[in-house]
């Protein structure tokens, strides 16, 4: 969840996650165990605030995160995100819901198949081919470019 939808701050101890699904915030904060009021913040170009946002100070989880490779600025730095096999689908998940999109079309060039495309956007190319690679060696889904 902090990969797609969360920050880190530059001083080593804020953590931030913003969502604007108000059960994503909840799971969160369950998941993490920690009893953060959010707040609601608007995008920065509408003055409506509609996005919940939760901010807490820990350093040792700061450091954790930046030992698995989340770091701040990460939509520019992340490489990759070490985390064991069992987990990437749900990673795969978020990512989706948070960086992804997907568009599809009827295709006369094969045979009138339908076709449907995923994809994923980030700052970061080498996040984007770790991605790629990880997506084809446990699921053997060819990944274009």
């Amino acid at each position: 969840m902090i990969v797609t939808d969360g920050s880190l701050s530059k001083d080593g101890r804020h953590i931030d996650f913003t969502s604007r699904d108000y059960e994503q915030i909840v799971n969160f904060l369950k998941c993490i165990d920690i009893k953060s009021k959010y707040r609601l913040k608007n995008s920065g170009t509408v003055t409506r605030k509609k996005y919940y946002s939760v901010q807490f100070s820990d350093v040792n989880f700061h450091k954790f995160l930046n030992s698995i490779g989340i770091y701040s600025n990460k939509s520019k730095s992340i490489f990759n995100v070490d985390i064991p096999d069992t987990y990437f689908r749900d990673l795969l998940r978020g990512i989706f819901d948070g960086d992804g999109y997907s568009t599809s079309y009827w295709s006369n060039k094969y045979k009138n198949s339908f076709i449907l495309y995923l994809g994923f956007v980030s700052a970061s190319y080498k996040y984007l081919k770790w991605l790629k690679n990880k997506i084809w060696n446990l699921y053997r889904i060819n990944v274009i470019k």
